[in-house]
């Protein structure tokens, strides 16, 4: 509920009865800053308060349920909500609304509550907003028996998991390593094996930074997920390269100082599989189409073999 009050401008503002000390902002979009404004897309039921020193907070009803899954023609961004399920709204919590302090630099939301996380995730990764969703991921984990609020938040992920894009594709297997331990209340609505092929066969470039998973990420979900016997060729290969990489990332010299400047390729020990004749063919296609040229003719010396960017 709100109260008048002369304070504030000419008009007066509208004080917030539940948060002491909040007021509606006032100015509306136009008197936003645009790093603000970016913030709410996607939130289209989001109200902007501000604090008496002049720090924002979006408040969001929680009583808004996703449409999902979201109809390929919906804008990126765009969401249609539904405000009258029943059984959502009947498994929300004493406090129907969710609250979402704006970062001093305007650049991030944060959540005091894991409901409140989980629903903000699940808005972002409907509207397609990947790199926002990656940086809640590390907010969602729980090691406790999520509430029926919680509950259903996070069942409406399985709606998300057709969701072809690289990038969504990442986020589904981020998700699923920050929940490893929490798998008997938070079990991914997808099949994490399935999702990690997916990821090993896309070209490193097709995935933002943001998204990425490492290297250590990407190889324990290969070795934990997904039997040998399920690799493509070029997977298989991602796989030993992964392998490589991070054994010559911990190599240490005779002194015992990290050899972290070291180029990789000079120091690999290439697998029985990957052993050839001088005819023999070198199959790349696991590094993707931006190969390094150094990359490339450090193989052929190491190897004294015929490259060819195409499968062997």
């Amino acid at each position: 509920s709100a109260s008048g009050s002369a304070s504030g401008s000419a008009l007066g503002r509208l004080e917030c009865g539940e948060l002491s000390g909040l007021h509606l902002f006032f100015g509306g979009l136009p008197g936003l800053p645009p790093s603000v404004v970016r913030l709410m897309r996607g939130l289209p039921h989001a109200v902007v308060l501000e604090g008496k020193g002049g720090e924002l907070q979006l408040l969001v009803p929680a009583t808004a349920k996703p449409v999902l899954p979201v109809p390929p023609s919906t804008p990126l961004g765009g969401l249609a909500l539904d405000r009258n399920d029943a059984e959502w709204n009947g498994a929300i919590g004493q406090v129907p609304y969710y609250l979402y302090p704006v970062h001093p630099s305007h650049e991030f939301l944060s959540s005091p509550t894991l409901a409140g996380a989980a629903y903000l995730l699940l808005l972002r990764f409907a509207g397609r907003q990947y790199s926002d969703a990656a940086t809640l991921v590390a907010s969602i984990a729980s090691d406790m028996p999520l509430t029926r609020e919680e509950k259903q938040i996070w069942d409406q992920l399985e709606y998300l998991r057709e969701d072809k894009s690289p990038d969504a594709i990442a986020l589904r297997l981020r998700l699923s390593l920050a929940t490893a331990a929490s798998h008997q209340s938070m079990r991914p609505p997808w099949s994490t094996p399935a999702e990690a092929s997916k990821y090993a066969a896309l070209d490193p470039g097709a995935v933002s930074a943001v998204c990425r998973l490492s290297p250590r990420e990407e190889l324990d979900l290969l070795e934990a997920q997904v039997p040998e016997s399920d690799l493509g060729q070029a997977q298989a290969n991602k796989k030993r390269w992964l392998k490589a990489a991070l054994e010559a990332a911990n190599t240490k010299d005779p002194k015992g100082n990290p050899t972290m400047g070291v180029p990789m390729i000079p120091d690999l020990k290439i697998p029985k599989t990957l052993e050839f004749e001088w005819d023999g063919v070198v199959d790349l296609t696991a590094l993707g189409e931006s190969a390094a040229p150094d990359t490339v003719d450090s193989l052929k010396l190491a190897l004294n073999t015929v490259v060819s960017s195409g499968a062997y």
